[in-house]
């Protein structure tokens, strides 16, 4: 289980420091920058990742880090010891962040942009994650697929460094507000910019870096200490809350408990709604979720209107949360339905419950994932190599395809196939079939084999704060790919034949 500490008190502030420094002017030495996003600490359930910072902050004297001499300068020169590091987002890399932490001088860290005036992303691009986001939590992790496991035989996302799940033990704050980085740039220029490559004395300029975190070790050791201070402390808040949230699903017919449905009728379409971020809410992921979220939205408004001619099957739209933490939301839908209990469990005291839904039930799944930045009208189609070594659920996906090929042309759309044994990229799906169910899927995306998109799963620095606009991307996938894959899923709802019977099972995955 993944938890997030409950008790985030994030506070940044500049200070002029002199030798003397009374409680009588902090008024007039101490500037608060408030529009900051921090990084906190999360736990799994063998370690932790993330910031923090000591309990009543930590202080440190300004210094701009913009390339390897500024590291060098502090590591062999900087004398006013601790330092906070103002670094630009085209040098925030796990290296250099790695680099700056074993100076044993730096006691904090603030992010800046680029270019205050005109705000862009690192030209090489960047990524927070892992380069083989989710890995060992699909269907790749285990020794039958070993082959496929660990990205050996494709590296997704070449842009990631991973600086994400380090765990930092500092505090690290992200500011965007131009009012506020020129009050940090004036800090730098006026009193701590060396001058011939020499210190400045004092009086310098430092900041006060302050995000708090109660939670250690593991989410296991946390939630244990959480619940042992609530036994002791009436209303007490804990150490440690579940990061978590709520998947959002529907059927596009409802499915009452009285009326169960049968083995094979139900075709999920899947997206997921969560981006992944160093920095606490700024994860808005333009084009890893939001192209697919607008995707099977608008396929569900185009379906309303044929919900009742369906030929006894029915399409679930699911949404899920959480993804980018080792599949939260689909690994949660999936065990429910493996313990016969998702959605709920039926009573005798609710009437208006849906009936249970199994893996027994599920035909197909569709999943819409990076699809914001097609080229040319290119759309690539992914499948699972392990499940197609089955006849049936080969002939299946084989069927599948081949009605979406046939219809993509009409709305100036082409849809390839990967080389044959190229397994999945990270995806819902593999979650689905990770206890070896064989269902016959389908993930779309703009990309052959490594992401396109360079800065992968969280454009958290370059959207939203920094302005990176891919509207334009996304407005031309919804207008060509969303009809398409309206029509694709029509298709296939009335015309694809070929299933598998009864589900079977590969193996499973402990």
């Amino acid at each position: 289980m993944e938890v997030v500490d409950s008790s985030v008190f994030t506070f940044l502030s500049l200070m002029l420091i002199n030798l003397v420094c009374t409680d009588r002017i902090h008024n007039k030495i101490y500037i608060n920058l408030d529009s900051k996003a921090a990084c906190v600490r999360l736990l799994n359930g063998t370690h932790q990742i993330g910031c923090q910072s000591e309990e009543g902050g930590n202080v440190g004297v300004l210094h701009l880090v913009k390339e390897q001499a500024d590291i060098d300068w502090l590591h062999n020169k900087g004398p006013h010891t601790p330092y906070v590091a103002v670094i630009p987002t085209d040098f925030f890399t796990h290296l250099s962040l790695s680099q700056l932490k074993n100076t044993g001088k730096v006691n904090g860290v603030i992010v800046v942009p680029n270019n205050a005036s005109y705000p862009t992303p690192p030209t090489d691009g960047y990524s927070a994650d892992k380069s083989c986001p989710n890995n060992g939590y699909g269907m790749y992790g285990s020794h039958e697929n070993e082959e496929y496991g660990q990205c050996t035989a494709l590296e997704w996302n070449p842009y990631g460094d991973a600086i994400g799940f380090g765990d930092w033990g500092i505090p690290i704050f992200l500011i965007s507000s131009p009012k506020e980085l020129n009050s940090i740039n004036e800090c730098w220029e006026n009193h701590n910019k060396p001058i011939d490559g020499e210190p400045r004395d004092w009086p310098l300029c430092a900041a006060q870096l302050s995000v708090r975190m109660f939670a250690a070790v593991d989410s296991v050791t946390c939630i244990r200490r959480t619940k042992l201070s609530q036994s002791m402390v009436r209303f007490g808040s804990g150490h440690c809350d579940p990061l978590g949230d709520k998947n959002i699903w529907a059927t596009l017919n409802p499915i009452p408990k009285t009326e169960a449905p049968a083995n094979n009728s139900i075709i999920i379409a899947a997206a997921r709604m969560d981006a992944f971020s160093m920095f606490n809410s700024q994860s808005p992921g333009a084009d890893s979720v939001i192209a697919g979220v607008v995707t099977l939205l608008a396929a569900a408004e185009a379906l309303r209107s044929v919900a009742n001619s369906l030929n006894g099957k029915n399409i679930m739209f699911a949404f899920f949360q959480g993804e980018a933490f080792d599949y939260i939301g689909s690994s949660r839908m999936v065990q429910q339905m493996e313990h016969n209990n998702f959605p709920s469990v039926l009573t005798d005291d609710i009437a208006n419950q849906t009936a249970l839904i199994n893996i027994s039930h599920i035909s197909h799944l569709i999943e819409v994932s990076q699809v914001g930045l097609l080229d040319a009208g290119q759309l690539w189609i992914h499948t699972d190599p392990v499940t197609r070594k089955h006849g049936d659920v080969n002939d299946a996906v084989e069927e599948m395809i081949s009605v979406m090929q046939a219809l993509a042309p009409d709305v100036d759309l082409l849809l390839s196939e990967p080389s044959k044994g190229q397994p999945l990229p990270p995806a819902s799906l593999q979650r689905f079939l990770r206890n070896g169910n064989l269902i016959p899927g389908v993930v779309f995306a703009d990309h052959e084999k490594e992401f396109k998109n360079t800065y992968a799963f969280q454009f958290s620095i370059f959207c939203i704060v920094f302005s990176v606009d891919v509207d334009v991307h996304i407005s031309a996938f919804i207008f060509f790919s969303g009809i398409t894959i309206v029509t694709m899923m029509m298709q296939e709802i009335l015309a694809l034949t070929t299933i598998p019977t009864n589900p079977k099972t590969l193996h499973t995955i402990t």
